[in-house]
């Protein structure tokens, strides 16, 4: 189920929300001589949502506050490692005539830390170990941490 709306709250001030509620499963399936799945499918969070408030000043001047919120998900179909929810906010300032729009943002404006992507495999040795050659590990790839930025865009 998903759901868009723009809702005008004055002639100045906009409200964004979208969201998405996702029910998914895989199911039961050997994987390596053991039984998984019998649950949702990796990178599935069950709800994700966006909403942004918006200022357009009738002299060009803009302002833009967003939420994004993602639920925890599994980061693999094979293993039971899922993620914690997190919450990112955006915000931009700028000004905007005719063709012209020149603007400056922060992304993740309260540098959250946050793990976008997870693998967990054996790739280190254990010499010391024959029972076990390899060590089993996860590795986590970020999200990306506060920025700052500048756009300039001309509109044909």
């Amino acid at each position: 189920l998903e759901s868009e709306v723009k809702i005008m709250l004055t002639d100045r001030l906009y409200f964004h929300n979208s969201f998405a509620i996702l029910k998914s499963h895989i199911n039961t399936y050997q994987f390596l001589g053991k039984d998984i799945g019998n649950r949702a499918p990796a990178h599935a969070p069950e709800f994700s949502s966006h909403a942004a408030l918006e200022y357009k000043g009738d002299d060009g001047f803009f302002i833009r506050l967003e939420h994004n919120y993602t639920h925890d998900f599994y980061y693999e179909d094979q293993y039971d490692f899922q993620s914690d929810p997190y919450q990112i906010i955006n915000s931009s300032i700028g000004y905007s005539y005719k063709k012209i729009k020149i603007s400056t943002w922060i992304r993740n404006l309260l540098d959250e830390r946050y793990v976008k992507r997870s693998y967990h495999f054996a790739v280190e040795p254990t010499p010391n170990q024959p029972e076990e050659p390899f060590k089993s590990k996860s590795y986590f790839s970020f999200g990306d941490l506060r920025q700052f930025g500048v756009t300039i865009s001309y509109g044909m």
